[in-house]
């Protein structure tokens, strides 16, 4: 137990720690594994007690599962919770969270990050799951658009309106704005350069090949 403990907490360091997406969602993955292992330990030491994991442990659970992106296993965990547990504010915020996800109503996901009171400890984990969301936004639309109506991005950035704050975050992330079209032009994702195969290597790849043939259909002698 004491190395789940361990893990749990150097996991959750890394999970909070500036690093790109794909590494966070992939500490994410890590730290709900560890977790699900030591919720079964404890439950397995305590065959009499039907809670005996507070909501704390299952609101970080959840929040951690909707930072690794599995929809389905923050499906699964809000099944199998007991509706004690499922009455908390915080748990019952993370599945409203859950919910416009799967509807993707990112604007509504913002909302009720913003309105719900986290307790001070938990407030980390939950600026990680905004952040991680934001960056899922601005992948997607970077990968979607090559022009976006601004009031539209704003929204999905977790920006109620077009504001000073907005721009400069879009300037910020290289996008450009035009203000007076309404629109916005994400900074495209670069792709990797094919290099073309020179002349020289196509003849020397031919001259292997007909060596090859030669040596193929070329008569044995015993």
């Amino acid at each position: 137990m004491d190395v789940l403990q361990s893990a749990k907490k150097e996991l959750t360091a890394s999970l909070l720690s500036d690093q790109p997406l794909q590494n966070r969602n992939s500490t994410a993955k890590k730290l709900k594994h560890v977790m699900e292992d030591f919720e079964l330990r404890v439950l397995a030491a305590n065959p009499n007690d039907s809670h005996p994991l507070t909501h704390d442990f299952y609101s970080t659970l959840l929040a951690v599962i909707l930072i690794s992106g599995n929809l389905d296993d923050a499906r699964y965990l809000w099944k199998r919770l007991s509706h004690a547990l499922k009455l908390h504010t915080e748990i019952l915020a993370l599945h409203a969270i859950f919910k416009a996800l799967q509807m993707r109503k990112m604007a509504e996901t913002y909302l009720i990050i913003e309105q719900t009171a986290w307790r001070t400890d938990f407030q980390p984990i939950i600026a990680c799951l905004r952040g991680v969301l934001r960056d899922r936004v601005i992948q997607s639309i970077r990968e979607t658009y090559l022009s976006i109506d601004i009031q539209l991005a704003a929204q999905m950035l977790g920006f109620s309106f077009v504001n000073a704050d907005f721009q400069a975050f879009c300037h910020q992330i290289g996008w450009k704005l035009n203000t007076q079209k309404s629109f916005l032009y994400p900074e495209p994702i670069a792709k990797e350069v094919e290099h073309p195969i020179k002349v020289a290597q196509l003849e020397d790849f031919a001259q292997s090949i007909l060596h090859l043939e030669e040596n193929i259909t070329s008569p044995a002698f015993s």
